[in-house]
């Protein structure tokens, strides 16, 4: 068991190396990294909005499809067609739900790395102001 401990060790070392250089931009200026992260939440803003007027436009389809086939199947409750229109109509609420599923989810993703890049970018302005005055 002790080899794997070092193993684990060794590797949680090269991770936490490697997340710490992506951290802090010490070779970039502050400007130009400020501009990087603001084109990065704009790219993400863009692709969250984009997101959000497909699974509108799917969710609205869906509702209206599967308005239908509930009619269908209410005109015809005793019928196996009628039966039938009501289990698809079941059925075909399961992927919009999973794609709102994933818009909600995706939201909280960017407003959380939002939210970090505007912490990142105030700790490496207190970097720079300590630099400044040592």
């Amino acid at each position: 068991m002790r080899w794997f401990e070092v193993a684990m060790q060794t590797e949680n070392d090269n991770l936490r190396d490697r997340l710490l250089g992506q951290q802090s931009p010490r070779s970039v200026k502050l400007a130009e990294y400020r501009k990087e992260v603001q084109t990065m939440l704009d790219q993400n803003e863009y692709g969250l909005r984009r997101e959000r007027k497909y699974t509108t436009i799917l969710w609205v389809f869906t509702v209206v499809m599967c308005t239908g086939f509930l009619i269908i199947g209410g005109l015809h409750p005793t019928k196996v067609l009628g039966v039938w229109f009501g289990v698809m109509a079941c059925f075909w609420f399961i992927y919009p739900s999973v794609e709102l599923l994933k818009y909600f989810i995706n939201r909280g993703r960017v407003d959380v790395l939002k939210e970090l890049k505007q912490l990142e970018l105030r700790v490496v302005e207190l970097q720079e102001m300590v630099k400044g005055k040592s």
